[in-house]
């Protein structure tokens, strides 16, 4: 039993470590792709944010509907190919910005071994159901201190790519 809960422990901290450099990470793409294809302001200029969108089928059907592992898996794997379909055609055929291309790839396998994860593991998908909507993809956890630590170092990566990303959309000519 003892063997089985750090286990648990175990995959829920990879979990929060996962997520503490996600959104930073995502927000990071947004000023990447200021740098590659030259995109400064309007609507398109945000659009590497929506990278985060990979989350959807799990966040969706599998905690909100609490629907079943399997429709919850195939919804997320359609879901990955629609996504790298769009990434393609944003990101590498528009506006030929291959790095941003290549991660947001990498995030949407990610986010569908993560939701495979959490759908077959259930004291991760417990864990996360423990917290509120709101907090079910920013780090949590019930040790206050690792808590902490998660959260700082989340906040910290996130206002610096948030400056990072202004500054490559305003400030680089």
């Amino acid at each position: 039993m003892k063997m089985r809960h750090c286990g648990s422990r175990n995959i829920i901290l990879i979990w929060n470590i996962y997520l503490t450099i996600l959104i930073p990470f995502v927000v990071l793409l947004s000023g990447i792709w200021h740098l590659e294809s030259g995109v400064r302001h309007g609507k398109a200029a945000g659009l590497p944010i929506a990278v985060i969108l990979a989350f959807l089928p799990l966040v969706l059907f599998g905690l909100k509907w609490k629907m079943d592992s399997t429709f919850t898996i195939i919804a997320s794997c359609v879901w990955f190919i629609f996504m790298w379909k769009m990434a393609y055609y944003f990101f590498y055929d528009k506006t030929n910005s291959p790095i941003v291309y290549y991660s947001s790839v990498v995030v949407n396998i990610t986010a569908l071994m993560w939701s495979i994860i959490v759908k077959e593991y259930k004291p991760l998908e417990e864990h996360i159901l423990k917290y509120r909507q709101d907090q079910w993809l920013v780090p949590c956890s019930e040790n206050y201190k690792e808590n902490k630590v998660l959260r700082s170092i989340w906040l910290v990566c996130f206002i610096g790519t948030v400056v990072f990303s202004f500054v490559c959309q305003w400030g680089v000519k």
